[in-house]
C-alpha cells in the first residue's frame, strides 16, 4: 500500500539531492496504485509550492524542480 504522505517525503528527499529530475525518474514502480500515488504527491506539492513543474511543449518530458 502506498501513501501520499510516504511518496511526498521520498520525492522531496530526491529533489534535495538531484534539485531537478524529470517525472519518469521519480517513477520507480510502473503499476498503477503507484503511478497514481505518485502524480497526486507531485499535484499536492505544486499546489503547496514546494515543487515547480515545467513543460517545453505539449508531449515534452515534464521537469519537476525543488522551489528555492
Amino acid at each position: 500500500e502506498y501513501s501520499v504522505k510516504d511518496r511526498k517525503t521520498n520525492i522531496r528527499n530526491l529533489l534535495h539531492t538531484k534539485k531537478k529530475a524529470y517525472l519518469e525518474e521519480l517513477i520507480e514502480e510502473y503499476n498503477k496504485p503507484y503511478v497514481v500515488v505518485t502524480f497526486l504527491s507531485i499535484l499536492e506539492m505544486v499546489k503547496e509550492n514546494d515543487i515547480i513543474i515545467k513543460q517545453d511543449k505539449n508531449f515534452d518530458r515534464i521537469l519537476v524542480e525543488l522551489r528555492s
